[in-house]
């Protein structure tokens, strides 16, 4: 009977024990899976700002494209017209010149 007994608390004993192991493994489980999702977490905000860091300079890229094209038509535009001016301004004193010969080659 002695042994039953002792057999039995033996059978209690180590299912006690294995009942603490299977806390303690559950534990370190929690434990890893929380540090892999904080770390997940950490990494995804890291992705999102680098992200957010280089849309931000494909942004500026873009404005700058657009202002040095918006520059470069604004000065094409003032070039021609520039360029009729001073052809208007050329046609003007040639035929004022050839008129001014004209008066002249008849006044001698």
């Amino acid at each position: 009977m002695l042994s039953i007994v002792s057999a039995l608390f033996g059978n209690i004993r180590i299912k006690r024990e294995e009942a603490r192991i299977t806390a303690w493994e559950n534990l370190q489980k929690a434990k890893a899976e929380a540090a892999m999702r904080k770390l997940e977490m950490k990494l995804e905000k890291k992705r999102s700002s680098s992200m957010d860091k280089i849309m931000n300079k494909l942004r500026s890229a873009q404005k700058k494209a657009h202002e040095m094209r918006s520059s470069m038509l604004a000065n094409q535009s003032h070039e021609v017209t520039r360029s009729s001016s001073k052809a208007l301004s050329f046609r003007q004193t040639r035929q004022i010149g050839s008129l001014s010969g004209c008066f002249t080659c008849h006044a001698f």
